[in-house]
């Protein structure tokens, strides 16, 4: 196959260099770890086994890290879609990394035991990086898997409203990283699963799997950028038919939770229907009230909430 382009080899060289194991990785600054990261048979490897001055360095998470970094460099050289711009690059290689360590729970616990995803902690604390770096490698490592997702569901045939409302929620939470997500997904799909590998020492995936992957993740990519999905900047496109004091007007609704409720069930239905008129959405919305109401715990407007009441 052709070298991976320069942007993704200079990044996951960078990350190689590091060592993922090693002292830099490790220094999450934390007074105590919680959770379990993940190893390349899946199984959960408690973090303070993981973190221990004994451990094994070239085994277990930090082999699935190594995968996950190769899994990458092997998609962008395969991928149609051309290469990610170097900071960006840069970016996805350092998420693909950690992708081991972001399992639900893992978390850095400070003195007062407050939590940092452990993800956050490497980067800030390890690798000193910029507060914003640490942030965007959080908001495409939550990305990533709900991506791969949705992939599985466009993959299935799937392309209708549903899948529209879902894929639009998660390109307005991950907003302009999505290209990352999406190859850091990539990656994670090939990485955790371990029949892509050679021997359970292997950190060079099969070239089948890459393909495999990159068929169904440039899928996406094209669906979401182009007319089936159309959904590219669209937490920079989209505007509500309606405002928080509109809807509250129009309603009867009292300003507060439920108008956040209303403002995002809004946001789901316009997603699902693009072509979806005011008045059509403001029935929509009329029908989503008591339930919304139920969840909210909000009265009629000029009312007290349950809570104020008691």
């Amino acid at each position: 196959p052709a070298p991976p382009p320069a942007g993704a080899a200079r990044a996951v060289d960078e990350l190689r260099r590091l060592q993922l194991a090693s002292a830099t990785f490790r220094g999450v600054g934390a007074a105590e770890l919680a959770g379990a990261a993940r190893a390349p048979d899946s199984s959960a490897v408690p973090l303070d086994t993981v973190y221990a001055a004994d451990a094994d360095d070239t085994g277990g998470p930090w082999l699935l890290a190594a995968r996950c970094c190769a899994a990458f460099a092997a998609g962008e050289a395969q991928t149609a879609s051309g290469p990610l711009p170097t900071r960006d690059a840069t970016l996805s290689a350092l998420a693909c990394a950690l992708l081991p360590l972001a399992e639900p729970g893992c978390e850095a616990l400070d003195r007062k035991r407050r939590p940092t995803p452990l993800p956050q902690a490497v980067c800030k604390e390890g690798l000193k990086l910029p507060g914003r770096t640490a942030t965007d490698a959080r908001r495409v490592l939550d990305a990533a898997p709900q991506l791969a997702k949705l992939a599985a569901r466009l993959a299935a045939g799937e392309t209708g409203a549903d899948l529209r409302r879902d894929a639009g929620l998660v390109l307005f939470d991950v907003q302009e990283l999505w290209r990352c997500a999406l190859r850091v997904a990539r990656a994670r799909s090939i990485a955790f699963e371990a029949a892509n590998f050679a021997d359970a020492s292997a950190v060079a995936p099969a070239d089948a799997a890459v393909a495999t992957a990159e068929r169904d993740f440039g899928a996406l990519e094209t669906a979401l950028a182009g007319p089936t999905l159309d959904l590219d900047r669209i937490w920079a496109t989209l505007q509500p038919h309606y405002d928080g004091n509109a809807l509250a007007e129009a309603l009867d609704v009292p300003k507060g939770p439920l108008i956040g409720g209303l403002m995002a069930a809004q946001r789901e239905w316009q997603l699902a229907q693009p072509a979806g008129d005011k008045d059509a959405c403001l029935a929509y919305l009329r029908s989503r009230v008591e339930d919304l109401r139920q969840t909210h715990g909000q009265g009629r407007r000029g009312g007290k909430s349950k809570k104020a009441r008691r």
